[in-house]
């Protein structure tokens, strides 16, 4: 949806009544990764889809082709996850996906139906968001690993030489892992030289310490 205002009842009017247009664009995958995991801390769940190479080609073409107009967007119907339905449909036109969904579609709704469908999904992964990432490496922290956490997004020169090697390692893997959920927005949409410079000393004495990280297991 192109929005094109921030008042919070004219929003809601203009995107039940479907008078955004919506339209396509190209992003990054990873920039719209850091922008959902990172900026607004969401925990994502990647579907890899089994397209043939030529249905991939179909999909992209269709929407470079769709990306020239725009067609109405509904904030509970014909939205986000909805679209993205019609497309898979163009790309493998045996799939019936969008149709049985009825006139309100929510974003659980795509899910389910890519879900059902018969050899469409070939694998699903977790990406934990950076705020899931923290609070499982501070869950098992001691109070004075959880103090060095805290001070080193204050000073990233505070001294740590009263942990271990292995307790240093998992203070500053928390320490950039803090930073980034409180600058999430500002490393994404204006990164400045200060900004980037204090994520990069936090960087640099973690890797100052030659003791590998031990896998984050999130459940």
């Amino acid at each position: 949806a192109v929005v094109d205002t921030t008042n919070p009842v004219l929003y809601m009017f203009k995107g039940l009544f479907g008078s955004f247009p919506g339209r396509y664009s190209a992003r990054p995958y990873y920039y719209k990764v850091r922008e959902y995991n990172d900026f607004e801390s969401r925990d994502l769940w990647e579907y890899d889809l089994a397209l043939t190479p030529s249905e991939t080609m179909v999909l992209v073409a269709h929407v470079w082709e769709l990306s020239h107009g725009s067609s109405p967007y509904y904030y509970t119907g014909e939205n986000c996850s909805y679209q993205l339905l019609r497309l898979l449909e163009v790309a493998r036109p045996t799939l019936e996906l969008a149709d049985p969904l009825g006139s309100i579609v929510l974003p659980a709704d795509t899910v389910k139906a890519i879900s059902d469908a018969p050899n469409l999904v070939a694998d699903v992964r977790f990406r934990p968001s950076v705020r899931t990432q923290l609070m499982t490496r501070v869950a098992d922290m001691s109070d004075a690993q959880r103090d060095a956490t805290l001070a080193l997004n204050e000073d990233v020169d505070h001294v740590l030489d009263h942990l271990t090697p292995d307790e240093q390692v998992g203070v500053l893997d928390g320490a950039v892992d803090l930073f980034d959920l409180h600058n999430g927005a500002a490393l994404i949409k204006a990164p400045t030289k200060t900004l980037m410079g204090e994520r990069r000393a936090l960087l640099a004495r973690r890797s100052e310490i030659r003791v590998p990280s031990q896998p984050l297991k999130v459940v």
